[in-house]
């Protein structure tokens, strides 16, 4: 070994694509979760934004280091948990809304 050669410096390997994904898929679940359709698909891709983030984060360990992409993954994850949150409550704010009109319906006299 020669001396004056300095040691091989590690290749870094980039930003994870599962974390990218895990957070486009949380910010797709936070815009849609308010309309009334896209509850249901906000809860879909939020559960889904933190299966991803969570198999980001297991990439990123193993990798040693070689992987960046961990604020990508966390966001991803507060997203997905957002998304589900707020989905889940406009459904039960829709059903509920639904079930008053539908009531104030059949009680009516015509």
């Amino acid at each position: 070994m020669e001396p004056n050669v300095p040691a091989p410096t590690p290749i870094s390997g980039g930003d994870d694509p599962i974390s990218k994904s895990a957070l486009v898929r949380g910010i797709v679940s936070v815009c849609v979760c308010w309309l009334p359709i896209g509850s249901i698909i906000g809860i879909i891709f939020g559960i889904s934004a933190l299966k991803r983030a969570k198999l980001g984060r297991q990439a990123i360990e193993a990798s040693g280091g070689t992987l960046r992409g961990k604020g990508a993954q966390m966001a991803g994850k507060i997203c997905g948990i957002v998304g589900i949150a707020g989905g889940s409550f406009m459904t039960l704010y829709y059903i509920f809304i639904f079930m008053v009109f539908f009531f104030v319906a059949q009680s009516r006299p015509y």
